[in-house]
């Protein structure tokens, strides 16, 4: 079943997350979360934090296609959440 990107944020009070929500559908009621942390970005960049929203968001948005695969491999396993 195909997922798709139902919306992204950051949470409330804090920075250094950005809850990506996959589905079935973009009115999916149950949707996947996918929370990318600061830290996993400086895992997977080499790049020295602080990073700001803005940066965390770029990165989010460059890596569009992997984060969805990721998504996909969490959701095939039945889990509603996952944080890198």
């Amino acid at each position: 079943m195909p997922v798709v990107l139902i919306s992204k944020s950051a949470r409330p009070g804090r920075n250094d997350v950005i809850d990506l929500r996959y589905g079935t559908a973009l009115d999916d009621p149950k949707p996947f979360i996918l929370s990318v942390t600061a830290e996993h970005i400086v895992y997977q960049t080499q790049a020295p934090p602080p990073f700001s929203y803005y940066q965390m968001k770029a990165y989010v948005d460059n890596n569009a296609e992997k984060l969805k695969t990721i998504a996909e491999a969490w959701i095939a396993r039945g889990l509603k959440a996952e944080t890198l």
